[in-house]
């Protein structure tokens, strides 16, 4: 049997994960979950955040990952 689904695999981040990319203390990213500007999912005492939440909040901020800022 076929599905009508298909499951796109989406890389997820934790919220140290995010700091380090973008260059930001973590403390700034949890405040980001908190104050809802950065939308993110709780696992237990951690956030995961898809990486199209990321990207959309990256958009919306004009921020850049510290790998493409040159």
């Amino acid at each position: 049997m076929i599905s009508a689904y298909t499951m796109i695999e989406e890389r997820i981040f934790t919220a140290d994960q995010i700091a380090k990319l973008l260059g930001f203390h973590r403390k700034t990213v949890i405040k980001w979950i908190t104050d809802g500007e950065l939308i993110a999912s709780r696992l237990g005492r951690e956030y995961r955040i898809r990486e199209s939440d990321l990207d959309a909040f990256m958009t919306r901020k004009q921020i850049k990952r510290k790998d493409q800022e040159k």
